[in-house]
């Protein structure tokens, strides 16, 4: 097992949600502004102390190995276990290390600082390496503000193979790429990622993005969330991702109408969908430096996961370099509690599972300890 916790972010559990008349969930907010800092009124957003002494001793279960887990929670009950079969175990590297599997550069027009400087973080944090995972490309102008031109993309490998041939030897840095699940656009994505060698794909759903909302919210807030989550298993089944980035994003749009127990249900229809493809999950630590205080997936939909074997990877989802491996140590804790016992890394879009108890004590703790920041 591991030290007790650091002075950093700590695990979450979901309380009893207080007796409420008014259902604010399906109420329309004027407008949907992203990382939205006003407390959720219903009581039920996740908190942030550790796991309950109640719930069954998950200590010896392997996720890629053992039953599904049989955790029971006092805001929920739990629905029927998953019948999904266990998805295949692949490689195994001998000597592997942890890697951040989700960071940016200054192409995608919102983060800041070179590739070599990103990757000088990881060495000092105990990393192995990093994965480059800029937003893709997109035609017809989607999004055009958040990601490279379409035009930058080989530009973009250039760049990565560059910062891999300055730190050879030091850190790995490997080429990858955050892609957009958006409906309709799975024949050009195809086409994209057959185009050069990626080592790691993440799959997104951006509920945030105007044309994203445009075209899918109609003002009922809860029906949004739902047809978020559905999008999330359609990508899964596409075949085109290795993982699928920040589970539960969309609460971080609206978490004055999120409940974590309204939503479970339609959570678990999408988490039994995309357990029978194979595909990962990520466990994002950004949440943790947002108003809202909470990773993604939260404790609830990380102990779904675990139940259904699905893999998990592990990003910090870094804008700078000072975030790479942001409360890495912290995730391990949270994942291993939820009943995990091993943290995907993918390489040459091979799957490499990596014992969790391992690689925490590779890490490096954060010194200090890295903020919790709006």
């Amino acid at each position: 097992m591991f030290p007790p916790p650091e002075n950093k972010p700590t695990p979450e559990t979901n309380p009893t949600p207080k007796n409420s008349t008014t259902d604010a969930s399906n109420e329309a907010p004027r407008s949907l502004t992203f990382w939205d800092a006003t407390p959720n009124p219903r009581g039920d957003s996740p908190t942030h102390t550790t796991p309950p002494t109640s719930q069954p001793d998950v200590a010896a279960t392997d996720i890629n190995a053992g039953p599904g887990l049989s955790l029971t929670f006092s805001e929920a009950a739990d629905p029927p276990p998953s019948e999904s079969p266990k998805p295949p175990r692949r490689n195994h590297a001998d000597g592997l290390g942890l890697y951040e599997s989700h960071m940016h550069t200054p192409l995608c027009k919102h983060a800041k600082g070179g590739i070599e400087q990103y990757a000088q973080v990881a060495l000092k944090r105990g990393l192995s390496g990093v994965i480059v995972t800029c937003h893709n490309p997109m035609p017809d102008g989607y999004a055009a503000d958040m990601r490279m031109d379409e035009a930058q993309l080989d530009e973009y490998v250039m760049y990565v193979d560059r910062a891999r041939h300055v730190m050879e030897g030091r850190v790995d840095v490997r080429l990858g790429l955050e892609a957009d699940y958006v409906p309709g656009y799975e024949t050009y994505l195809e086409k994209q990622l057959a185009s050069h060698d990626f080592d790691f794909v993440l799959g997104s759903v951006h509920p945030q993005v105007p044309e994203y909302q445009a075209k899918y919210y109609e003002k009922d807030t809860f029906k949004f969330q739902q047809l978020y989550f559905q999008h999330l298993a359609d990508s899964a089944e596409t075949g085109l991702f290795d993982s699928l980035a920040h589970p539960d994003l969309i609460k971080m749009l609206m978490p004055r109408h999120w409940s974590v127990s309204k939503i479970l249900g339609d959570v678990c229809k999408s988490l039994d969908r995309i357990a029978a493809t194979g595909v990962a999950m990520e466990f994002n630590t950004s949440g943790w430096r947002r108003p809202m205080n909470e990773a993604c997936p939260g404790s609830r939909i990380l102990y779904e996961m675990a139940r259904r074997r699905i893999p998990i990877t592990l990003g910090s989802d870094a804008h700078s370099p000072k975030r790479v491996g942001s409360n890495f140590r912290q995730a391990l804790r949270l994942i291993q509690a939820a009943g995990y016992r091993k943290i995907s890394v993918f390489l040459q879009r091979e799957r490499h599972d990596l014992d969790i108890a391992t690689v925490y004590r590779q890490l490096v703790p954060e010194t200090p300890a890295a903020p919790v920041e709006a």
